[in-house]
């Protein structure tokens, strides 16, 4: 379990306002593990402590997603969510409290990610100087999900809307920490059918 000083300082936002065209319905509803993704993800940030949780959605996503079990989550309405994920990215910094002092961001299609793997990138984060830009990889290849460090924020807020939050990051690669671990799950997205076939013979 994580310590109450990080519980409290660190928030994690589940970004969840795509519509999965591709796959034919939105990703946050398909299952894993006997789960919706978005219910998967959350009980895996759950259990490692953290107790503010966010999830970005939709107006057209929000009805079923109420009843979902997400006991005590935070929802927020992304009304442009044509504008893509940073647009979800931008929402959940902007409606951050002003005590919290980095973000936990975490795609929808990443449900594979493992408890343990959350804790080591908050714990790395908390352990060194906690302006990090925190990345996980897997075999040298970075992938999901990411701490976002306080100071991030205003470039995210002030930030053209066709610009996406690998971009800013790149203008400050000087601030990022990789760290690896151990856990496939950080590089397996689903974005096609042929995905969600390969996470769901994974396991």
């Amino acid at each position: 379990m994580l310590s109450s000083k990080n519980m409290k300082d660190i928030k994690a936002v589940i970004l969840s306002a795509g519509s999965g065209k591709r796959l034919g319905r939105p990703k946050a509803f398909l299952t894993y593990r006997n789960h919706t993704f978005v219910e998967e993800i959350y009980e895996h940030l759950r259990s490692i402590g953290l107790s503010k949780i966010a999830v970005v959605t939709t107006t057209a996503q929000h009805k079923a997603l109420t009843q979902l079990y997400l006991p005590d989550a935070e929802v927020i309405i992304n009304f442009t969510p044509q504008h893509g994920q940073f647009s979800s990215v931008r929402l959940a910094v902007i409606t951050t409290e002003d005590y919290v002092k980095a973000l936990l961001i975490v795609p929808v299609d990443h449900p594979a990610v493992r408890p343990e793997t959350y804790s080591a990138l908050i714990h790395h984060w908390s352990a060194t100087s906690r302006n990090k830009i925190v990345i996980p990889a897997y075999n040298g290849q970075r992938g999901h999900p990411i701490i976002l460090p306080r100071w991030l924020f205003s470039k995210i807020k002030s930030a053209p809307f066709n610009i996406t939050l690998r971009d800013i990051i790149k203008e400050t690669k000087e601030n990022i920490d990789i760290l690896q671990v151990s856990d496939p799950g950080v590089i397996l997205n689903v974005n096609t059918p042929e995905d969600y076939q390969r996470l769901l013979s994974s396991h």
